[in-house]
């Protein structure tokens, strides 16, 4: 009895460990995905801002006899703009998966094959 608990405290402790394992790569790995992500934001947000200077002071200089409304265009064009980049944004954040998917459902495997094992009556084999 007691040679049983201690195999099944020795497969518990091992299960936990790989999974500990697995979440802690699935940390690394969202690490790199958001310093990756806030990289590319940094450098998408100066590309976008110092083309649109150069771009209000080249429609401002064309139309100059009506530069009022040559900047409220350009201001409406970037808000539109802008309104499209965060739907953008808002799109691919949620695409992604959930934090810590793989780990919580090797977890939810891990008791469904734990319960499973528990109420199998005694000499009964397992399921393949």
């Amino acid at each position: 009895m007691f040679a049983s608990l201690r195999g099944l405290a020795e497969t518990l402790l091992g299960i936990a460990a790989t999974r500990f394992d697995l979440l802690g790569v699935e940390i690394a790995q969202e690490k790199e995905r958001l310093v990756a992500l806030l990289v590319t934001a940094m450098a998408l947000v100066f590309a976008f801002a110092f083309s649109a200077l150069m771009l209000t002071l080249l429609v401002v200089a064309l139309f100059w006899d009506n530069r009022l409304a040559a900047l409220a265009g350009c201001a409406a064009f970037y808000g539109a703009l802008g309104a499209w980049l965060w739907s953008h944004l808002r799109a691919q954040l949620a695409a992604h998966p959930p934090l810590f998917a793989a780990s919580i459902a090797e977890l939810n495997k891990d008791c469904d094959a734990l319960r499973e094992t528990l109420t199998r009556p005694p000499g009964v084999p397992p399921l393949p």
